[in-house]
């Protein structure tokens, strides 16, 4: 497996994502990255604090000697969001520290990147509801995953290729769940679709260490989760 080709420069990131049956926590110190990870749907309440404490323990810090801590903000599950960007602002919150939020779609993506070496990635999360969370991201000159097509809900019928002859990779369990639709409407492309890539914190780290350099971060009470969905599907995808 390739390994992550950013380095976190010198700040101090506690990074967390809990968008997918994945939960992946961080810390990224001198130019080091330690990681928690798990597929585990249903026990990140159990497992994020604890591992976040044993991270900080393994590296000899405490949360107040942190720069910054970052999320995914989602889309994603709604019952993830919600733990992981609450647990973000909490520890930010107790800490004094800023928040870096970085979309779900682009740690897949990202992740996807660090384990296929492949620079073309779509994502396509089952978002429920038969829709899909959509995305392409393309490899910039840093390293970094950016987005081609940006994050979106659609149906699966509807969603298209970005313009041109790149070819791209598959990722995500949508991929799976919705798999002939997608087939049908994506005939062109040559990949089989990576349905097992989930978010790994320690690719969260790579971009949340541009973003600090860059300043791009947000108070605790300004990360919100991204849902892509009204307040209504919030009480119809929590029953499901």
């Amino acid at each position: 497996m390739p390994p992550c080709v950013i380095t976190c420069g010198m700040a101090k990131i506690l990074s967390i994502d809990t968008s997918t049956a994945a939960c992946t926590v961080a810390l990224s110190v001198e130019d080091k990255v330690i990681q928690r990870h798990k597929i585990a749907p249903r026990e990140h309440a159990q497992l994020i604090l604890p591992w976040v404490d044993s991270l900080l323990a393994e590296a000899g810090i405490t949360l107040h000697d942190l720069d910054a801590i970052a999320v995914g903000q989602g889309p994603g599950s709604f019952t993830g969001l919600r733990i992981g960007v609450g647990v973000a602002q909490g520890l930010a919150v107790g800490a004094s520290l800023p928040i870096i939020v970085v979309s779900s779609l682009q740690i897949i993506a990202q992740t996807a990147y660090s384990e296929l070496n492949h620079e073309k990635i779509l994502v396509a999360q089952d978002a429920r509801m038969n829709e899909v969370y959509w995305a392409a991201y393309s490899k910039d000159k840093t390293g970094l995953m950016k987005a081609i097509v940006e994050d979106q809900l659609r149906l699966p019928s509807e969603v298209e290729l970005p313009e041109g002859d790149d070819k791209w990779c598959l990722v995500g369990d949508a991929w799976n769940v919705y798999s002939q639709v997608l087939a049908e409407r994506l005939q062109t492309l040559d990949f089989q679709p990576a349905i097992d890539i989930f978010p790994k914190a320690e690719c969260l780290s790579q971009i949340a260490s541009q973003l600090f350099n860059l300043n791009q971060i947000v108070s605790p009470e300004d990360a919100m989760p991204v849902y892509l969905r009204g307040k209504g599907a919030w009480t119809a995808v929590s029953h499901l």
